[in-house]
């Protein structure tokens, strides 16, 4: 996917599943830096990117970007959004 991101024209798909992986490889620095990539444009990974964007967040210990980027999910799991809210804000 890197390789992809380096040589095609920047494709928010190959965006958001590069940080997933580096989301679940636990490195939440690089995450966000690819997470923001897609949340930056209009993409059909808006939301879910938003989501895990506030994940990644979470993971570099940034709660405040978290908070923040989980009141901007507007269409994506709903029920997920509100319990980490509750959670952060505790």
């Amino acid at each position: 996917l890197e390789l992809i991101i380096r040589q095609a024209e920047t494709l928010p798909m190959a965006h958001f599943y590069t940080g997933l992986c580096y989301l679940y490889l636990e490195d939440g620095e690089k995450a966000i830096f690819h997470l923001q990539e897609v949340v930056s444009s209009e993409s059909p990974y808006y939301q879910q990117g938003l989501w895990y964007l506030s994940l990644a967040y979470f993971q570099a210990d940034q709660i405040r970007s978290s908070k923040e980027t989980l009141e901007k999910i507007t269409s994506y799991k709903q029920k997920e959004v509100q319990e980490l809210l509750n959670i952060l804000n505790n």
